[in-house]
């Protein structure tokens, strides 16, 4: 520590013991490089200015004395001691006293600063202008320089009055900003300090993090986006690829639909011919060619197969009829050739065997009954008579099975009337028929047959 030469008093041990304290504390400051605190920066330099004046005061005594002994080396030795302490702790003081300034200390002094500049600035143009005027430079760089320096004379002078004008006009706006509505401030709720503070971090934490913040939910707009885009392109393809094969099935089933009509109206077609053939096959008596048409059948030709194994028992059957139930001038017996019962195999020719066993006693027809007077009868109508006259003579049962108005209720009037007319069978007859169509067999019985 610093050791106190002279006559002075030493301090008290209580004094000493508090101003050692503080400068310990100060060198571990200053050792862990942080700054010092005020009261111990004003303690620590009270100190050094005390301990400076005793040296002054010290050295004045010591050069007034005679002699140099081992006493005064001594005490000189450690006064250079304590000054280098003292040195030492003053720069280090003078290194940490700008950091112990406050904001308002600065401010202060960076407002004196500038009004010293102004104020040492208005003297030069002060002293320069009163000296162009008495000098009286008639050039017009010297008029041209000495307006400058005026405008900035009279500038610098009314300075202040410029400060006090703008401070009026912030006041003013101030008070039409705050102040417009006086009540709205009173009803205002009032905030905690902790709450603002709060809040105010968190503002500026979500300014500070806003950029990111904003590319990502940027990024994840993009990818939720991408994404939609994605399902209803995915649901558009597989409606067009449902579309394609439900187009594909229509077009298949048209097309089966179209070969099925078109076969329907083969069918249709080529039943139509056969059935205009096995007419006109009918009409023109033509039994070859009616078999021929009933053989593409199967079942024509099977109940041909079996009307063939009937034949022999029909025509044994039929060869024992009495040929005299019959006048012997209308009839004409045909005989059956005995050759044609052996010929099983041959369909044409059992049907023949078989139409010659059944109508083994035909009559010929060659004109209608006189007894007939509503009209000539046609050529098939009367084929049609001869053949139910030939069931007739056969004693068989058969089925007048023409079109709808080919006259098969006319050709059965015309039977009765041949009948009756020729063979004397004057009845009874039965005819069977729906009631709805009894008056049409009475008005065709008054119009072509009114005496029977």
């Amino acid at each position: 520590m610093v050791t106190r030469v002279g006559n002075n008093p030493p301090p008290t041990s209580l004094d000493h013991l508090e101003k050692t304290k503080t400068l310990i504390s100060a060198l571990n400051l200053l050792s862990c490089n942080l700054p010092l605190p005020p009261h111990i920066f004003n303690s620590v330099s009270s100190i050094y200015k005390a301990d400076f004046n005793d040296q002054i005061d010290d050295g004045d005594v010591e050069s007034d004395e005679e002699g140099v002994g081992c006493s005064s080396e001594k005490d000189g030795h450690e006064n250079s001691d304590g000054d280098e302490l003292l040195l030492e702790l003053e720069s280090a003081l003078v290194k940490q006293r700008p950091n112990c300034s406050t904001g308002a200390g600065l401010t202060e002094l960076q407002d004196s600063r500038l009004q010293s500049h102004i104020q040492h600035r208005l003297t030069d143009l002060e002293v320069y202008t009163s000296t162009n005027v008495e000098t009286e430079l008639p050039s017009s760089r010297g008029e041209e320089l000495q307006t400058k320096c005026l405008l900035e004379l009279y500038g610098l002078k009314l300075a202040d009055l410029q400060s006090k004008v703008r401070s009026d006009v912030c006041a003013e706006y101030w008070l039409r900003v705050n102040c417009v509505y006086p009540d709205k401030r009173v009803m205002r709720k009032k905030r905690d300090a902790e709450l603002s503070s709060a809040l105010y971090i968190a503002l500026l934490m979500h300014f500070r993090f806003l950029p990111r913040l904003s590319r990502l939910e940027e990024e994840e707009r993009n990818r939720v986006e991408t994404r939609k885009r994605k399902f209803f392109a995915e649901i558009l393809n597989a409606a067009r690829e449902i579309q394609l094969q439900v187009q594909a099935a229509l077009k298949r089933r048209k097309q089966r639909n179209d070969g099925i009509l078109a076969w329907h109206g083969r069918q249709r077609q080529w039943a139509t011919q056969a059935e205009k053939l096995r007419f006109q096959a009918l009409k023109a008596d033509d039994q070859e060619a009616h078999m021929r048409m009933d053989a593409e059948h199967a079942d024509a030709a099977e109940t041909l197969k079996e009307s063939e194994a009937e034949l022999p028992g029909l025509s044994a059957s039929k060869s024992e009829t009495p040929e005299q139930l019959i006048p012997e001038e209308d009839i004409d017996i045909v005989n059956v050739d005995s050759d044609h019962h052996g010929k099983a195999g041959d369909l044409l020719d059992g049907q023949r065997l078989y139409n010659s066993a059944i109508h083994s006693i035909q009559e010929k027809v060659t004109k209608q009954a006189s007894m007939l007077q509503g009209g000539e009868l046609r050529p098939y109508q009367l084929e049609g008579l001869q053949w139910m006259l030939s069931l007739f003579n056969n004693n068989l049962n058969g089925i007048l099975a023409d079109e709808i108005g080919l006259g098969k209720t006319i050709q059965t009037i015309s039977l009765i009337a041949y009948l009756m007319e020729n063979k004397g069978v004057t009845g009874p007859h039965l005819i069977v028929a729906p009631k709805a169509v009894l008056p049409n067999w009475t008005n065709e019985f008054s119009t072509w047959a009114p005496r029977t």
